[in-house]
């Protein structure tokens, strides 16, 4: 084994857990340190503590092993005191395991399970006698808030205590209270009695004068209450915690009612992960996250779906956060023994650990878990947890977050209060059926307090549409989704949460959508962290005080069209609006937004610049350039995935058979102001053959030639790679994945004067990788042909690879990604070149993973270096398949060995799906089942599907 050095926290996921393809490393990692503790010390106590490792962490200190953690959020530690010996060098190793455990939560969920010692790791030293740190990691004292009032504040302070010596000890424990300013208000002492070797609870009440309360982001006032344990005047143990007084409940009608007063409760979830990093983030990290929530000017936050670094519930408290922290618990309950003791674990952990936080109001204690999927002996687990929180924490409230839209369920009254994640307008529905189906729900149940725990829509920065519709993961259709959300959820009052899902992309390497794979990209801000999407500035518009004014669309900031909409969002009364130097005139700001319609923009360059005064009289400003160029754009789409377009030949692939020159136009997508020359196809009834033509006029007069070709069922159709070398490297061309499908499999004979006919997965040496091929709907794949990398480039090398298959699916909150199955698997390839594996699936998603090759590229003064990658991959299959007759999907020929009657050939063809038909057919009408089929017969079939239909016609011949 060849150990690698590294800094904690880390994990080892940092870069394949968002590459996509769902095939990130999950299984043991180690790590090891050679140490020495003080002679010193000897004599002394010593527990090592983790802030967090997932998902298994087992303990060992020379060679011993000490323990085992299961469970990837909470901080654990363990007791060392037997196995340290002070003033030896020794050798401690953790080994860390994030595979899927039936009996560890979660078993599924909706991110990226990044491994390793993730969070940081400390040792804790302590006396013969001290306070209890072996309490699910908890710091041993639990502050409890019996009585509040303007003139009194009465709290009782449990302690647990531990006495490891041979005798029985008094000691003195004091309780001192610090207001802000690090003053004494309130303080008690009192004398202890600690048995010989086990623990014990003490417990001290205590007051406090004027109590000054913890108010949300209103005013997140803290004490801080430190317990010390005394031997005389000596100093045995010390544990500082923070103390928040507060009030609050939850109305049906109202929402939170904080301290008396009612507080609108609207913020963001957010995962712990960053680009680069993973889920190994430095306090840094977390204070600036949470930075970015305050400016946002949010009330609350989600915790979600796990506990988070310690660090984060001190900026919770001292930001004013109200929190929302839950437990791991996601999708799946199993009904056993073991999981449900590893859950009841997780939650001891997440409330004793937390429980002196001020800021957290509420215990989550599964998210998306539907009781129509569920029997009743995960229901008794659910029950369960919701007891020993209401027991260990009967101060605090527990809530679910429900999956969308089961409202009425029994999931729905499990917890003192309950939200939703909703979707409408993403996965389901418009954005407008949220609130009819909102107030649906509070009139069926009046009495039941229930919020928002998710709602989102994905977008990258730079996708963007003149004509925003949902699931385009647009700049511009986020922004409407949230305008739309937003303002119908602040008109009812009666939602006691509103959370944002998400206020940060994140990974999920399973996903593969809007502009990359591995990133679920509904957050506000992008997963480095460097761009505040447009809807950030909406929400701040909304709930932050500080002045905003923003221009939206700026990264959309080239442009076609001769006129747009500006859209600002604001909190200012008015802004003017000025256009190259130019004023338009002032509008005013209605609901945070100013809409000016239909702006003319000149050719070239547009400055565009909006002004308004805040109620102070300061003036602010906000600018951007977008450039108009000329409307050529010529590059058709398929208007619903039955065609495939090749941009870069000007062909069309795919199209239905017997599609005439009338029906061209409803399966093509043109460009804005594009027409189509059809004059060259010939009349409306013809029918269209390979080779003939057709033109497409941009808005400008420019004119493309399109030509109808024919080809596998791979050619022009949409690809994803995890990975793909958009540019040049050192002489060599750009090898973009689109090169796998473009029906080349020819290998180029001089790389100097050809343009790459090659997929590349990045630059040299950055590893394996994987593409996925949209074949537009469910066919039946009889082979795959694939064509490596050209020998001239390399070595003649191997590729060890998999080919997986996924049907068609539609979308849901719960099902957002393809379910894949291996269809062939070539981990020990030796064939060079090209490779040709039957299939035999039928699926609308071929994934080819290149799990490792040896193809290899040496260029001087830099070394040789491995390739990934591919010049082909060719798909054949169709509507229809047989596992009796040999069919030609390339030629569209089915052999037949003997004549057979039309009933008979029926019985030996079987089509994709419900929605398919089979007809044979001669000389244009259908043939009768007792009819025998010859060679001037054809067998035609058809797949209906919402966009379209498909057809192909297959002809006839004998093999006697």
């Amino acid at each position: 084994m060849e150990w690698q050095a590294v800094d904690l926290p880390h994990t080892w996921n940092a870069r394949d857990g968002y590459s996509g393809g769902n095939d990130y490393f999950r299984g043991d990692g180690w790590y090891r340190k050679t140490f020495r503790v003080d002679q010193s010390l000897a004599g002394r106590r010593f527990y090592i503590h983790f802030d967090g490792a997932n998902l298994i962490a087992d303990l060992y200190l020379d060679g011993r092993h000490v323990g085992q953690h299961r469970g990837g959020y909470g901080a654990f530690r363990f007791d060392l005191s037997e196995y340290l010996r002070p003033g030896e060098t020794q050798q401690l190793a953790v080994k860390v395991n994030n595979e899927r455990h039936t009996d560890v939560a979660p078993l599924s969920a909706d991110y990226t399970f990044f491994g390793g010692i993730y969070r940081d790791v400390k040792l804790l030293v302590t006396g013969r006698e001290h306070i209890e740190v072996m309490d699910c990691a908890s710091p041993g004292i639990f502050l409890q808030q019996k009585n509040l009032s303007e003139r009194l504040a009465r709290l009782q302070v449990q302690v647990k205590l531990v006495n490891h010596s041979t005798e029985t000890l008094e000691r003195q424990l004091r309780i001192e209270i610090a207001g802000a300013d690090d003053r004494l208000v309130a303080h008690r002492e009192q004398t202890v009695v600690l048995p010989a070797g086990c623990g014990s609870m003490e417990s001290i009440a205590i007051e406090i004068e004027n109590p000054h309360r913890w108010d949300g982001i209103r005013d997140p006032y803290l004490y801080a209450a430190t317990v010390s344990l005394l031997d005389g005047d000596s100093l045995a143990d010390r544990v500082r915690q923070p103390l928040g007084l507060r009030e609050f409940r939850v109305d049906a009608d109202k929402g939170l009612l904080l301290n008396g007063r009612h507080y609108d409760l609207f913020g963001v979830s957010r995962h712990q992960d960053v680009e680069g990093k993973g889920w190994a983030l430095t306090e840094a990290d977390h204070r600036r996250d949470f930075d970015m929530v305050g400016e946002l000017g949010a009330s609350a936050v989600r915790l979600a779906h796990y506990p988070q670094a310690p660090c984060v519930y001190d900026l919770m408290d001292e930001m004013g956060f109200v929190t929302w922290a839950e437990i791991p618990l996601v999708n799946e309950v199993p009904p056993t023994e073991a999981f449900e003791r590893n859950v009841r674990g997780q939650l001891l952990e997440l409330i004793r650990q937390n429980y002196n936080h001020p800021s957290i109001f509420f215990w989550g204690l599964c998210n998306e878990v539907s009781f129509s999927e569920i029997g009743k002996d995960s229901l008794r687990i659910l029950s369960g947890l919701q007891e020993l929180a209401r027991s260990e924490d009967p101060g605090r409230l527990t809530t679910n977050a429900v999956l969308g839209r089961c409202d009425g369920e029994d999931i729905w009254f499990l917890t003192d209060i309950v939200a939703e994640n909703v979707y409408f307008g993403w996965y389901y529905d418009s954005v407008e059926d949220f609130g009819p189906w909102a107030d649906r729900a509070r009139g069926t149940y009046p009495q039941r307090a229930f919020g928002i725990s998710e709602y989102g829509a994905g977008a990258g920065i730079g996708i963007h549409a003149e004509e925003p519709r949902a699931g385009d993961h647009s700049e511009e259709y986020q922004n409407l989704y949230h305008e739309r959300s937003w303002l119908q959820m602040r008109q009812r009052p009666y939602l006691w949460s509103k959370f944002i899902w998400n206020m940060f992309d994140f990974a999920v390497d399973g996903r593969d959508e809007g502009e990359r794979p591995g990133i679920n990209d509904k957050g506000l801000v992008t997963y480095d962290r460097k761009t505040r999407k447009d809807s950030f500035y909406w929400y701040k518009a909304n709930w932050s005080r500080e002045p905003v004014l923003y221009i939206t669309s700026r990264r959309f900031d080239v442009r076609k069209r001769p006129t747009t909409d500006i859209k600002i969002y604001s909190n200012l009364a008015t802004v003017e609006l000025l256009v190259n130097g130019r004023s338009l005139g002032a509008r005013a700001v209605q609901d945070c937004r100013a809409v000016f319609p239909a702006i003319e923009l000149a050719m070239g360059d547009n400055h565009i610049e909006v002004r308004g005064l805040d109620r102070d009289g300061n003036g602010h400003s906000d600018r951007v350039c977008w450039q108009r160029i000329e409307n050529d754009d010529t590059d058709i789409a398929a208007s619903n995935g039955i065609i495939g377009v090749d941009l870069e030949n000007h062909r069309v692939y795919h199209l239905p058979y017997g599609t005439s020159v009338a029906e061209l136009p409803a399966l093509i997508k043109l460009p804005h102001g594009a027409s189509l020359d059809l004059s060259r196809a010939g009349v409306a009834e013809k029918i269209l053959r390979r080779g003939d033509r057709f033109s497409v006029v941009a808005a400008n007069g420019h004119r493309r030639e399109y030509t109808v070709e024919e080809g596998a069922l791979s050619v022009a159709r949409p690809v994803r790679a995890n990975m793909q070398m958009l540019h040049g490297i050192l002489g060599y061309p750009a090898a973009p994945a689109v090169k796998v499908v473009d029906g080349n499999d020819r290998f180029p004979l001089e790389l100097e004067t050809h343009r790459a006919s090659f997929w590349l997965t990045g630059d040299p040496n950055e590893g394996s990788g994987h593409i996925r091929i949209d074949l537009g709907a469910d066919y039946f794949v009889q082979r795959l042909d694939c064509a490596w990398l050209p020998p001239l480039l390399t070595d003649n090398g191997v590729a060890m690879y998999t080919v997986e298959m996924a049907r068609d699916l539609e979308q849901s909150e719960l099902v957002f990604t393809e379910s894949y199955t291996t269809v062939v698997d070539r981990r020990a390839n030796r064939e060079p070149l090209r490779t040709s594996d039957m299939v035999g699936h039928i699926g609308r998603f071929v994934r080819v993973n290149i799990l490792d090759s040896s193809y290899k590229l040496d260029i001087p003064s830099f070394g040789s270096f491995r390739l990934f990658g591919a010049t082909q991959f060719r798909v054949s299959g169709g509507l229809l398949y047989s596992e009796q007759l040999s069919i030609d999907y390339e030629s569209r020929n089915i052999a037949l060995p003997n004549p057979l009657s039309v009933a008979e050939l029926r019985e030996r063809l079987k089509t994709i799906g419900e929605n398919s038909q089979l007809f044979v057919e001669r000389g244009g009408k259908s043939a009768g089942d007792k009819a025998l089929i010859s060679e001037d017969c054809g067998v035609l079939v058809t797949s209906r599907r919402k966009d379209g239909l498909r057809r192909e016609r297959y002809r006839i011949s004998f093999n006697i």
